[in-house]
């Protein structure tokens, strides 16, 4: 079982294999650390910290990181940043590499330290020379989002090469993200696809997660809602909580599964309770429309505002938009503008409409069909079909534009090939079908 990575342990014969070594030889201290592993694997966190403690009462170093990551996640103890930190350094003083890559997470984390990049850097560097694989990724992943470091996608690139060639799962996952977005590389979902397939045999819950939403959306593979399924549900079966929200969409729409928004909205719970942003933003979602509860807004601002708060950019966009309509809450357009912009700067395509909206309409900022039309053109940048019927809706109404019926028309076009029913619709009456 040495070196087997927790992901991957198959728990029934590794279970069977450590009773009868720890049967047979009770004080052997390493069978007393697999045998924790093994727990651990099954989620008895209680009995992997038992173990775990026995093993480092016998000084069993790599049991020290281990219990760390227990203390860090709270998982059959309180969670305690302080005690994983300690855990993590007497892990260092036994030249531990995984505990320089711990280290390194809780200041990449702002737990058990304060949040400081250029620290996390230092420590993962130190982690990396030691031999810690997983700190060429962690390394890497600072570099692509500019953490500390100058943004640098080609340097993430090549540590997340390095990670993935010695065997690091989650190497593997991050250079399948730089196929998937088209970071620093051609856009490659076949290859995005390739990459999470070798993370998930390597027991990378995110790149199971990963594989599932290909699946849902048809990128570099065939749409199947079955195989999304399966993938979501291997996720989620080993803790990845997202993964557990995902699979409540799945019933809340009706994808490859009946709907049932009972079993949606208890998805969606599990994954909340536990932290999961997404997970909090679709409950907000239900209570938002009704769907499997009495509509209740204010309810829905409670949610989206603790998915708000967990940095999800699709509960901000939600947000503001109860704040513009007044639901739930006095309406605020102030706020609204505020919480669209933050939604927009992650990224949120619908917040960049939203903004948009306001511009044009003059609603809590000046009349300004420029701005209208620079946040309509960022987010139909991202694929957004109703923002490019905006951008020809300007044209064609000659607001902060010369009127030109060709750039509606070619507006218009974008939108229809992007499968937008109401575009093809406005075509038709604005003479766009094809000449006979």
């Amino acid at each position: 079982m040495r070196g087997v990575k927790l992901g991957e342990i198959q728990i029934v014969p590794a279970l069977a294999a450590c009773n009868q070594a720890l049967r047979q030889y009770p004080d052997v201290v390493r069978f007393v650390y697999q045998a924790g592993r093994v727990a651990h694997a099954q989620k008895d966190f209680p009995l992997a910290k038992q173990l775990y403690e026995k093993a480092a009462s016998q000084n069993y170093v790599a049991s020290y990181v281990n219990l760390g990551a227990l203390s860090f996640q709270g998982s059959g103890t309180p969670k305690d940043y302080d005690a994983a930190r300690n855990w993590y350094e007497k892990a260092v003083a036994a030249n531990d590499p995984a505990g320089l890559n711990a280290i390194g997470h809780l200041y990449e984390q702002g737990n058990g330290a304060p949040k400081d990049y250029a620290q996390a850097r230092i420590w993962y560097e130190k982690a990396s020379a030691a031999g810690a694989n997983i700190a060429n990724a962690n390394l890497g992943r600072l570099y692509l989002e500019g953490k500390g470091v100058a943004q640098d996608p080609a340097r993430a690139r090549r540590l997340f090469e390095t990670a993935a060639a010695a065997g690091e799962p989650s190497g593997m996952r991050l250079l399948g993200y730089l196929h998937d977005r088209g970071i620093g590389v051609a856009q490659d979902p076949v290859q995005a696809r390739q990459w999470y397939e070798k993370a998930a045999a390597g027991g990378d819950t995110t790149a199971m997660n990963n594989l599932g939403w290909l699946y849902e959306q048809g990128k570099g593979v065939a749409k199947d809602y079955g195989e999304a399924r399966r993938w979501y549900e291997k996720a989620s079966a080993a803790g990845m909580k997202m993964a557990t929200a995902n699979l409540g969409r799945l019933y809340q729409e009706g994808s490859g599964v009946p709907v049932d928004s009972g079993r949606a909205r208890s998805l969606y719970e599990t994954a909340a309770n536990a932290g999961e942003p997404s997970g909090m933003r679709s409950l907000g979602f239900l209570y938002d429309r009704g769907m499997g509860v009495p509509k209740d807004p204010v309810q829905a601002r409670q949610w989206y505002e603790k998915a708000a708060a967990a940095g999800d950019a699709t509960a901000m966009n939600n947000l503001g938009y109860l704040y513009e309509q007044g639901s739930g809450i006095g309406k605020n357009l102030d706020e609204a503008r505020k919480l669209y912009e933050k939604a927009a700067s992650l990224g949120q395509l619908y917040a960049m409409i939203n903004l948009g909206n306001l511009y044009r309409d003059g609603r809590g900022v000046a009349k300004d069909y420029a701005q209208a039309r620079a946040w309509y053109e960022k987010a139909a940048a991202g694929g957004q079909t109703h923002a490019m019927i905006q951008i020809a809706a300007l044209y064609l109404q000659g607001h902060g534009v010369a009127k030109d019926l060709a750039q509606t028309r070619k507006w218009l076009e974008m939108a229809a090939a992007g499968g937008d029913a109401s575009a093809a619709k406005a075509l038709s009456q604005l003479g766009g079908g094809k000449k006979k």
